[in-house]
C-alpha cells in the first residue's frame, strides 16, 4: 500500500508541474502587486522578456511567481505566451514538459510492470518470478518476409513475399511467488527462423 501511495503522490506532483503555464513579460518594467489591483503595494518587479509561472487569472489580473520565488499579481495584458523581447536572440525551447511527460510515462510503466507481477494469492506486487520453462511442443513453420528489388538508383522496382523456414516452439512457463510460494502456469510460443 505504501508503494501505491508514494507513486500516486509522485504522479500528482508530475501532473501539477506539467500543468503549470509559463508566460513572458512584454513591457519594459512591470510591477508585481500583493493583490489584484493598482491600489495594492508593490512587492517586486519583472522586466521585458522575464519568464514567470502563472498560477491563476481573473478580472484582468494574473497571479504569478517569478524565477526567484516572488509571488504576486500583475496586469494580464502585459504577459504573452512567447518571448517577444528579442526576436534575434530567441530563448531556447523549454523541454521541461517533455521531460516531465517522460518521467510520468516511466512511473506508469514501472507501476504496470509491478502490477503485472502481482501474486494472485497473497496480493503482493512484483512477487512472481519465472522458476521453470519447459518445452512442450516444437513444430516446423514458416515466416513471411518481404524483399525489395532495387535498381541502380536505389529505387524500389519490385517487392516479393517469400516464406522462410522456421521453428515454432511452445513453452510451459511456471512462475512462483517469492513471498508465499504460490505457483501459476501459462503457455507462450516463439517462432524463430532456421
Amino acid at each position: 500500500m505504501k508503494q501505491i501511495t508514494t507513486l500516486t503522490v509522485l504522479l500528482l506532483f508530475t501532473v501539477l508541474a506539467f500543468g503549470q503555464d509559463f508566460k513572458y513579460v512584454n513591457t519594459e518594467t512591470l510591477n508585481i502587486r500583493e493583490s489584484a489591483g493598482k491600489q495594492y503595494n508593490v512587492v517586486g518587479q519583472v522586466n521585458k522578456g522575464d519568464k514567470v509561472t502563472t498560477i491563476s487569472e481573473r478580472n484582468g489580473w494574473t497571479e504569478i511567481e517569478t524565477e526567484n520565488g516572488t509571488k504576486g499579481f500583475v496586469a494580464t495584458k502585459y504577459l504573452t505566451s512567447d518571448n517577444q523581447s528579442d526576436h534575434n536572440n530567441r530563448t531556447p525551447t523549454d523541454y521541461s514538459p517533455i521531460i516531465i511527460l517522460g518521467i510520468a510515462s516511466l512511473i506508469l510503466y514501472i507501476i504496470y510492470k509491478r502490477y503485472k507481477k502481482k501474486c494472485k494469492s497473497c496480493g503482493k506486487w512484483y512477487a512472481m518470478k519465472i522458476t521453470d520453462e519447459e518445452v512442450v511442443d516444437r513444430v516446423s513453420a514458416a515466416v513471411k518476409k518481404t524483399t525489395k528489388e532495387r535498381n541502380s538508383k536505389g529505387e524500389t522496382i519490385r517487392t516479393n513475399e517469400v516464406y522462410i523456414p522456421a521453428t515454432k516452439t511452445k513453452y510451459l512457463v511456471t512462475e512462483t511467488c517469492k513471498f508465499c510460494g504460490h505457483e501459476e502456469q501459462y503457455y507462450i510460443s516463439e517462432t524463430k527462423e532456421n
